[in-house]
């Protein structure tokens, strides 16, 4: 499909198939990156939309720039045509003897360069206009978020953010209501925040045993500061339910929500069962909640469409068991550990600093993936440290973030600091004194010296 073909091509009238044949002859034409084609079989229709779209912006671009230099290239081409009618009129007007008119073939050459110029004037400004359209796009807050979003997954450096994707994308109803399961600190949260910035709003709650938990999602009477009355303060769910009222687009994440009693839990399983409700002749999901705030004798009922609100939780999985309908609720995607998804994870974390890698003379490659792997073998080892007991925590990325964050990476080794940083987040300690074992010290000492000579090889 030719440019000018590509800029008219109406999305809405092809489906999701075609779409990903479409993006797969631009893979082909070198018009879009960072992408194979095998890895278009899992877009969805928003995803396609996204990525077409950005390449008809950068086609429009192009033609545009090209008709703006053929039209230059016809301006000068009458260049001399109009110094030659210019001077001749010019010789006419000066010539103080010559009593005749100016001939009407004279006349006739000039107003046609004028009608020339005037046209070439008029293509320019309309050019300006549309490029002036084009960059209000493009610099706009959502396609910026969109693409992010979409440059993230397609680095295929994030497989649980591909993961989310299949099933979330702003204005649509989610595909389903995931619950992610993973070791600690292993990368849910990361993933989660980036989807995050394709929506309107992103709202994060960290899930808690708390018997007052229902009034922190739907909020609470307090006090007004005069000490007179009180006023009522939404929860974070009620945040969530009222931006999706107002037609924007929410992402709700429960983070650790295998925390919730019992209580809680039936609250949310209600709440996520929603109802049915007919807009223009289709029945739409909606959700329903009753907060704390009194309208005119009655507590408030906010609905919104489940298009506009997504909610996705997070947990690690601990002897404490859900409430089976609960836990049935949710489509779990589960990520075990393992060094390569470790890597993958550990890399797409780390390209989001700004890091000189040639200060880390321990590593065999001096760049994004030798940092990415020397975290995950770490990870690996202190996991099976925990496992034999001699360490308390194992190492995750949580850490890996704080000991990145403290480096000055322009002038020493972000490993130089592993040592220094991780003791006092990893090691046994003495259940009466609180003070670091020795042997765990030593026994961690050795893993990292055991690391460092493996990636030096």
């Amino acid at each position: 499909m030719n440019k000018e073909n590509l800029i008219n091509l109406d999305l809405d009238t092809i489906t999701v198939v075609d779409k990903r044949s479409l993006i797969r002859d631009l893979i082909k034409d070198g018009a879009v990156q960072n992408l194979t084609a095998s890895q278009t079989k899992a877009i969805n229709g928003y995803e396609c939309d996204t990525i077409i779209n950005k390449v008809k912006d950068e086609y429009r671009e192009l033609l545009a720039e090209a008709q703006a230099n053929e039209s230059y290239e016809d301006y000068e081409n009458n260049d001399d045509e109009i110094a030659e009618a210019l001077k001749a009129l010019t010789e006419k007007l000066s010539n103080r003897n010559n009593k005749n008119t100016v001939d009407s073939g004279l006349l006739n050459r000039i107003e046609n360069v004028e009608m020339q110029i005037d046209g070439t004037a008029k293509h320019t400004i309309k050019l300006a206009d549309e490029i002036a359209d084009l960059k209000k796009v493009l610099t706009s807050p959502s396609v910026q978020k969109n693409i992010k979003t979409i440059q993230a997954k397609i680095s295929g450096n994030n497989p649980i953010l591909d993961e989310v994707t299949k099933y979330y994308s702003p204005n649509n109803e989610a595909l389903a209501n995931l619950m992610l399961l993973s070791p600690p600190s292993f990368g849910k949260s990361h993933a989660i925040r980036i989807l995050g910035d394709s929506y309107d709003t992103f709202l994060e709650h960290n899930c808690s045993e708390d018997i007052d938990e229902i009034a922190t999602l739907t909020g609470s009477v307090i006090p007004d500061s005069s000490g007179t009355g009180f006023i009522n303060v939404d929860g974070v769910l009620t945040q969530a339910m009222r931006d999706a009222s107002n037609g924007k687009s929410v992402l709700m994440f429960f983070d650790e929500v295998l925390r919730w009693n019992e209580n809680v839990q039936a609250f949310l399983l209600t709440f996520l069962n929603g109802f049915e409700k007919e807009v223009n002749g289709i029945k739409e999901k909606f959700y329903r909640l009753t907060t704390r705030k009194n309208v005119n004798g009655s507590l408030e009922v906010i609905e919104a469409s489940a298009k506009n609100l997504n909610i996705i939780s997070g947990a690690n999985l601990t002897s404490a068991l859900p409430i089976e309908a609960f836990w049935s609720r949710f489509k779990k995607s589960r990520f075990d550990f393992s060094i390569e998804l470790a890597s993958k994870v550990a890399k797409s974390i780390i390209q989001t600093y700004n890091i000189d890698y040639n200060n880390d003379a321990i590593l065999t490659k001096n760049d994004v993936d030798g940092l990415a792997s020397y975290f995950a073998l770490l990870m690996s080892k202190t996991r099976e440290m925990v496992t034999n007991g001699t360490l308390q925590y194992p190492f995750d990325f949580r850490l890996m973030k704080s000991i990145i964050e403290m480096s000055d990476s322009t002038t020493g080794s972000i490993l130089s600091k592993v040592k220094d940083e991780i003791h006092n987040d990893l090691c046994s300690w003495n259940p009466d004194s609180g003070c670091i074992l020795e042997e765990s010290k030593n026994e961690l000492d050795e893993a990292i010296n055991n690391i460092n000579k493996l990636e030096a090889k």
